[in-house]
Protein backbone atom coordinates (compact mmCIF):
# COMPACT_ATOMS: atom_id res chain seq x y z
CA UNK A 1 0.00 0.00 0.00
CA UNK A 2 1.70 3.54 -0.80
CA UNK A 3 1.77 5.98 2.06
CA UNK A 4 -0.88 8.84 2.20
CA UNK A 5 0.19 11.84 0.51
CA UNK A 6 -0.01 13.75 3.77
CA UNK A 7 2.51 11.18 5.53
CA UNK A 8 4.82 11.48 3.10
CA UNK A 9 4.51 15.72 3.75
CA UNK A 10 4.31 15.42 7.60
CA UNK A 11 7.85 12.69 7.76
CA UNK A 12 9.26 15.57 5.23
CA UNK A 13 8.92 18.26 7.46
CA UNK A 14 9.63 16.73 10.90
CA UNK A 15 12.52 15.65 9.51
CA UNK A 16 13.60 18.98 7.70
CA UNK A 17 12.91 20.98 11.57
CA UNK A 18 12.93 18.57 14.47
CA UNK A 19 16.33 19.57 14.36
CA UNK A 20 16.40 23.35 14.01
CA UNK A 21 17.15 25.32 17.15
CA UNK A 22 17.95 28.58 15.14
CA UNK A 23 14.09 29.36 13.39
CA UNK A 24 14.00 32.94 14.92
CA UNK A 25 10.42 33.77 15.96
CA UNK A 26 8.20 35.33 13.32
CA UNK A 27 7.04 38.23 13.06
CA UNK A 28 4.70 39.56 15.36
CA UNK A 29 1.46 38.99 14.85
CA UNK A 30 -0.57 41.90 13.31
CA UNK A 31 -4.35 42.36 12.60
CA UNK A 32 -3.41 41.78 9.39
CA UNK A 33 -2.82 38.29 9.42
CA UNK A 34 -4.83 37.08 12.19
CA UNK A 35 -7.26 36.04 9.56
CA UNK A 36 -4.83 33.94 7.48
CA UNK A 37 -4.05 32.57 11.05
CA UNK A 38 -7.30 31.77 12.05
CA UNK A 39 -7.75 30.26 8.86
CA UNK A 40 -4.78 28.00 8.98
CA UNK A 41 -6.09 26.53 12.99
CA UNK A 42 -9.03 25.86 11.12
CA UNK A 43 -7.65 23.71 8.07
CA UNK A 44 -5.16 21.85 10.25
CA UNK A 45 -8.02 21.35 12.49
CA UNK A 46 -10.42 19.64 9.89
CA UNK A 47 -7.32 17.74 8.50
CA UNK A 48 -8.10 13.59 9.24
CA UNK A 49 -6.30 13.12 11.91
CA UNK A 50 -4.53 9.36 11.14
CA UNK A 51 -2.27 10.24 8.78
CA UNK A 52 -1.02 12.76 10.86
CA UNK A 53 -0.73 10.30 13.61
CA UNK A 54 0.88 7.46 11.72
CA UNK A 55 3.43 10.09 10.50
CA UNK A 56 4.03 10.99 14.23
CA UNK A 57 4.13 6.85 15.10
CA UNK A 58 5.78 5.73 12.11
CA UNK A 59 9.69 5.66 12.23
CA UNK A 60 9.46 4.67 16.33
CA UNK A 61 7.09 1.96 15.41
CA UNK A 62 9.44 0.53 12.80
CA UNK A 63 12.48 0.53 15.09
CA UNK A 64 10.30 -0.88 17.55
CA UNK A 65 8.93 -3.98 15.27
CA UNK A 66 12.09 -4.49 13.52
CA UNK A 67 14.99 -5.56 15.50
CA UNK A 68 16.09 -8.76 14.15
CA UNK A 69 14.93 -11.99 14.77
CA UNK A 70 17.40 -14.65 15.38
CA UNK A 71 17.01 -18.74 15.71
CA UNK A 72 20.74 -19.43 16.77
CA UNK A 73 20.58 -22.76 18.25
CA UNK A 74 23.68 -23.12 20.75
CA UNK A 75 26.59 -25.56 20.53
CA UNK A 76 27.69 -26.85 23.70
CA UNK A 77 31.05 -25.11 23.97
CA UNK A 78 28.91 -21.83 23.73
CA UNK A 79 26.33 -22.52 25.70
CA UNK A 80 29.54 -23.00 28.50
CA UNK A 81 30.76 -19.62 27.97
CA UNK A 82 27.03 -18.33 28.45
CA UNK A 83 26.60 -20.19 32.07
CA UNK A 84 30.25 -19.24 32.69
CA UNK A 85 29.23 -15.07 31.83
CA UNK A 86 26.34 -15.60 33.91
CA UNK A 87 28.64 -16.44 36.85
CA UNK A 88 31.14 -13.68 36.28
CA UNK A 89 29.68 -10.94 34.93
CA UNK A 90 31.76 -10.78 32.05
CA UNK A 91 31.82 -12.30 28.42
CA UNK A 92 34.94 -13.00 25.69
CA UNK A 93 34.69 -10.00 23.00
CA UNK A 94 35.05 -12.98 20.71
CA UNK A 95 32.30 -14.67 22.32
CA UNK A 96 30.30 -11.63 22.12
CA UNK A 97 30.85 -10.74 18.93
CA UNK A 98 30.06 -14.59 17.49
CA UNK A 99 26.88 -13.74 19.73
CA UNK A 100 25.34 -10.72 18.55
CA UNK A 101 27.97 -9.22 16.05
CA UNK A 102 29.48 -6.46 18.92
CA UNK A 103 31.72 -3.94 18.01
CA UNK A 104 34.34 -2.33 20.32
CA UNK A 105 32.75 1.23 20.40
CA UNK A 106 35.76 3.36 21.17
CA UNK A 107 33.88 6.46 22.20
CA UNK A 108 32.51 4.01 25.11
CA UNK A 109 36.25 2.00 25.32
CA UNK A 110 39.44 3.46 25.09
CA UNK A 111 41.36 0.31 25.00
CA UNK A 112 40.30 -1.62 21.79
CA UNK A 113 42.35 -4.79 22.32
CA UNK A 114 40.29 -5.50 25.70
CA UNK A 115 39.26 -9.38 25.94
CA UNK A 116 36.23 -9.28 28.59
CA UNK A 117 33.20 -6.87 28.37
CA UNK A 118 30.54 -7.02 30.58
CA UNK A 119 27.52 -9.41 30.50
CA UNK A 120 24.58 -8.76 32.75
CA UNK A 121 22.34 -11.89 33.27
CA UNK A 122 18.58 -11.90 33.49
CA UNK A 123 16.65 -14.61 34.32
CA UNK A 124 12.66 -14.36 33.71
CA UNK A 125 11.56 -17.71 34.23
CA UNK A 126 11.54 -19.95 37.34
CA UNK A 127 14.16 -22.51 35.77
CA UNK A 128 17.74 -21.26 35.18
CA UNK A 129 18.52 -20.59 31.32
CA UNK A 130 15.13 -21.15 30.31
CA UNK A 131 13.67 -17.93 29.24
CA UNK A 132 16.57 -15.77 29.84
CA UNK A 133 18.36 -12.48 28.92
CA UNK A 134 22.03 -11.03 28.64
CA UNK A 135 23.08 -7.40 28.48
CA UNK A 136 26.36 -7.21 26.89
CA UNK A 137 28.37 -3.95 26.69
CA UNK A 138 27.93 -0.64 28.61
CA UNK A 139 24.37 0.34 28.32
CA UNK A 140 24.62 4.02 29.13
CA UNK A 141 26.73 3.70 25.65
CA UNK A 142 26.52 0.80 23.71
CA UNK A 143 25.23 -2.67 24.43
CA UNK A 144 23.64 -5.43 22.76
CA UNK A 145 20.63 -6.95 24.73
CA UNK A 146 20.95 -10.92 23.81
CA UNK A 147 17.33 -12.93 24.17
CA UNK A 148 17.73 -16.53 24.68
CA UNK A 149 15.02 -19.86 24.71
CA UNK A 150 17.24 -22.52 26.41
CA UNK A 151 20.07 -23.28 24.31
CA UNK A 152 18.55 -20.76 21.46
CA UNK A 153 19.56 -17.16 20.51
CA UNK A 154 16.27 -15.79 19.37
CA UNK A 155 16.71 -12.16 19.14
CA UNK A 156 19.38 -9.32 19.56
CA UNK A 157 18.25 -5.24 20.29
CA UNK A 158 20.67 -2.60 20.36
CA UNK A 159 20.49 -0.38 23.69
CA UNK A 160 21.55 2.83 24.96
CA UNK A 161 20.47 4.67 27.69
CA UNK A 162 21.95 7.26 29.20
CA UNK A 163 19.71 6.49 32.58
CA UNK A 164 21.47 3.09 32.20
CA UNK A 165 20.07 -0.18 32.13
CA UNK A 166 16.28 -0.78 32.13
CA UNK A 167 15.11 -4.25 31.70
CA UNK A 168 12.67 -5.67 33.35
CA UNK A 169 9.22 -8.71 32.72
CA UNK A 170 6.41 -10.27 34.33
CA UNK A 171 4.11 -13.49 33.64
CA UNK A 172 0.75 -12.17 31.53
CA UNK A 173 -2.60 -13.99 31.84
CA UNK A 174 -1.76 -16.39 29.93
CA UNK A 175 1.04 -17.86 31.27
CA UNK A 176 3.60 -15.65 28.93
CA UNK A 177 6.87 -14.17 29.71
CA UNK A 178 7.03 -10.74 28.64
CA UNK A 179 9.81 -8.73 28.56
CA UNK A 180 10.23 -4.59 28.32
CA UNK A 181 12.64 -1.92 28.23
CA UNK A 182 12.92 1.62 28.55
CA UNK A 183 14.35 2.78 24.94
CA UNK A 184 16.44 6.38 24.87
CA UNK A 185 15.25 8.32 21.75
CA UNK A 186 16.06 11.96 22.71
CA UNK A 187 18.46 13.52 25.38
CA UNK A 188 19.55 16.49 25.42
CA UNK A 189 18.94 19.92 27.63
CA UNK A 190 15.58 20.28 28.57
CA UNK A 191 14.69 17.66 26.29
CA UNK A 192 14.26 14.12 26.48
CA UNK A 193 11.38 11.09 24.73
CA UNK A 194 11.90 7.85 26.02
CA UNK A 195 9.70 4.71 24.86
CA UNK A 196 8.63 1.15 26.75
CA UNK A 197 9.22 -1.49 24.26
CA UNK A 198 6.60 -4.76 25.31
CA UNK A 199 8.03 -7.99 23.81
CA UNK A 200 6.51 -11.69 24.86
CA UNK A 201 7.58 -14.92 24.54
CA UNK A 202 5.77 -16.72 21.96
CA UNK A 203 6.58 -20.12 19.95
CA UNK A 204 9.99 -19.59 20.66
CA UNK A 205 9.91 -15.89 19.20
CA UNK A 206 10.38 -12.53 21.12
CA UNK A 207 6.59 -11.03 19.58
CA UNK A 208 6.85 -6.81 19.66
CA UNK A 209 3.63 -6.65 21.62
CA UNK A 210 3.27 -2.93 22.43
CA UNK A 211 5.03 0.75 21.93
CA UNK A 212 4.07 3.06 24.60
CA UNK A 213 5.59 6.38 25.71
CA UNK A 214 7.18 6.83 29.06
CA UNK A 215 8.35 10.11 29.44
CA UNK A 216 8.79 13.33 27.05
CA UNK A 217 9.83 16.78 27.88
CA UNK A 218 10.24 19.88 25.53
CA UNK A 219 11.58 22.57 27.16
CA UNK A 220 12.61 24.92 24.62
CA UNK A 221 9.79 27.83 25.38
CA UNK A 222 11.72 30.75 24.70
CA UNK A 223 11.74 30.03 20.89
CA UNK A 224 8.13 30.38 21.11
CA UNK A 225 7.53 26.39 20.91
CA UNK A 226 5.28 24.16 23.20
CA UNK A 227 6.67 23.38 26.31
CA UNK A 228 5.29 20.04 27.03
CA UNK A 229 5.57 17.50 29.46
CA UNK A 230 4.70 14.16 30.10
CA UNK A 231 5.34 11.04 32.80
CA UNK A 232 4.02 7.49 32.68
CA UNK A 233 4.10 5.39 35.28
CA UNK A 234 3.35 1.65 35.45
CA UNK A 235 0.51 0.62 37.93
CA UNK A 236 -0.15 -2.55 37.18
CA UNK A 237 0.60 -5.72 34.96
CA UNK A 238 -2.32 -7.67 36.36
CA UNK A 239 -3.52 -6.31 33.84
CA UNK A 240 -1.25 -4.22 32.17
CA UNK A 241 -2.60 -0.55 33.57
CA UNK A 242 -0.22 3.14 32.88
CA UNK A 243 -0.83 6.36 34.55
CA UNK A 244 0.12 9.46 32.82
CA UNK A 245 0.85 12.65 34.00
CA UNK A 246 0.91 15.41 31.49
CA UNK A 247 1.09 18.93 30.58
CA UNK A 248 1.34 21.47 27.54
CA UNK A 249 1.66 25.47 27.28
CA UNK A 250 1.76 27.81 24.82
CA UNK A 251 4.67 30.53 26.37
CA UNK A 252 4.06 33.53 26.52
CA UNK A 253 7.90 34.93 25.52
CA UNK A 254 7.31 38.02 28.00
CA UNK A 255 7.13 36.09 31.10
CA UNK A 256 9.64 34.19 32.94
CA UNK A 257 7.14 31.49 33.39
CA UNK A 258 5.84 31.49 30.01
CA UNK A 259 2.32 32.24 31.14
CA UNK A 260 -0.60 29.82 32.72
CA UNK A 261 -0.35 26.04 31.48
CA UNK A 262 -2.65 25.29 28.68
CA UNK A 263 -3.30 21.95 29.65
CA UNK A 264 -2.43 19.82 33.21
CA UNK A 265 -3.89 16.88 33.74
CA UNK A 266 -3.95 13.27 34.38
CA UNK A 267 -5.74 10.08 33.04
CA UNK A 268 -5.28 5.98 33.36
CA UNK A 269 -4.63 3.71 30.27
CA UNK A 270 -5.34 -0.19 30.69
CA UNK A 271 -4.28 -2.84 27.90
CA UNK A 272 -5.78 -5.19 27.05
CA UNK A 273 -4.75 -8.70 24.66
CA UNK A 274 -5.95 -8.26 21.40
CA UNK A 275 -6.28 -12.23 19.41
CA UNK A 276 -6.12 -10.88 16.40
CA UNK A 277 -3.38 -8.85 16.35
CA UNK A 278 -1.02 -10.60 19.19
CA UNK A 279 -0.47 -7.60 20.24
CA UNK A 280 -1.88 -5.13 23.61
CA UNK A 281 -4.30 -2.52 22.70
CA UNK A 282 -4.79 0.63 24.57
CA UNK A 283 -8.37 1.13 26.12
CA UNK A 284 -9.04 4.92 25.09
CA UNK A 285 -12.73 4.97 25.40
CA UNK A 286 -12.08 5.97 29.11
CA UNK A 287 -9.10 7.68 28.91
CA UNK A 288 -8.79 11.58 28.69
CA UNK A 289 -6.02 10.96 25.97
CA UNK A 290 -6.50 9.64 22.64
CA UNK A 291 -4.02 7.62 21.14
CA UNK A 292 -3.16 10.37 18.58
CA UNK A 293 -2.77 12.98 21.44
CA UNK A 294 -0.31 10.88 23.28
CA UNK A 295 1.67 10.61 20.21
CA UNK A 296 1.44 14.83 20.84
CA UNK A 297 4.37 14.68 24.43
CA UNK A 298 6.94 12.22 21.22
CA UNK A 299 9.72 14.90 22.02
CA UNK A 300 9.91 16.75 18.81
CA UNK A 301 8.06 18.62 16.02
CA UNK A 302 4.05 17.07 16.54
CA UNK A 303 2.82 20.35 16.19
CA UNK A 304 0.37 19.98 13.32
CA UNK A 305 -0.89 16.62 15.26
CA UNK A 306 -1.50 18.63 17.93
CA UNK A 307 -3.18 21.41 16.35
CA UNK A 308 -5.77 18.89 15.03
CA UNK A 309 -6.27 16.97 17.89
CA UNK A 310 -6.03 19.95 20.33
CA UNK A 311 -8.53 21.98 17.52
CA UNK A 312 -11.37 23.33 19.74
CA UNK A 313 -9.18 23.79 23.15
CA UNK A 314 -7.02 26.14 20.96
CA UNK A 315 -10.29 27.89 18.91
CA UNK A 316 -11.32 28.39 22.26
CA UNK A 317 -7.88 30.18 23.40
CA UNK A 318 -9.08 33.03 20.50
CA UNK A 319 -11.81 34.11 22.38
CA UNK A 320 -9.85 34.73 25.49
CA UNK A 321 -8.57 37.91 26.04
CA UNK A 322 -5.54 36.55 28.07
CA UNK A 323 -4.63 33.45 25.67
CA UNK A 324 -5.70 35.10 22.32
CA UNK A 325 -2.35 36.51 21.55
CA UNK A 326 0.11 33.95 22.62
CA UNK A 327 -2.01 30.89 20.60
CA UNK A 328 -1.71 33.23 17.25
CA UNK A 329 1.88 33.96 17.98
CA UNK A 330 2.22 29.97 18.16
CA UNK A 331 0.31 29.57 14.93
CA UNK A 332 2.64 32.05 13.16
CA UNK A 333 5.58 30.29 14.20
CA UNK A 334 3.63 26.85 13.06
CA UNK A 335 2.68 28.93 10.15
CA UNK A 336 5.90 29.79 8.78
CA UNK A 337 7.81 26.66 9.13
CA UNK A 338 5.27 24.96 7.12
CA UNK A 339 5.84 27.16 4.45
CA UNK A 340 10.08 26.24 4.26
Amino acid sequence: MKPHPLVIFVLFWFFSNCTNTSIKEPHIVTQEVEEKLEHFLDSIGHLPTKPLADAASFEIDSIFKNPPHNNLLLSSVLFEQIKQAAKSGTIDVQTAQQLTDFTIDTNCYNDKTIKKIKATYFRFSEKNFDEYAFCIGNPECNARLAFFKGKTLIAVHDYVNRNGLDLRHYTDADGKMVIFYSAELVRGSGNWWHQLFFYKYMNNELRPILNEIEDGNMANGGLGDRVLSLDATIQTTSPLTIKMVFSDQLPDTTKVDFGPLLIKDSTTIQYIWDQNTQTLKGQYRSSKLSQAQKFCYYSCCQDLLFINTHYKLLKNTLIDKERRETTLKYLNLIKSRTAH
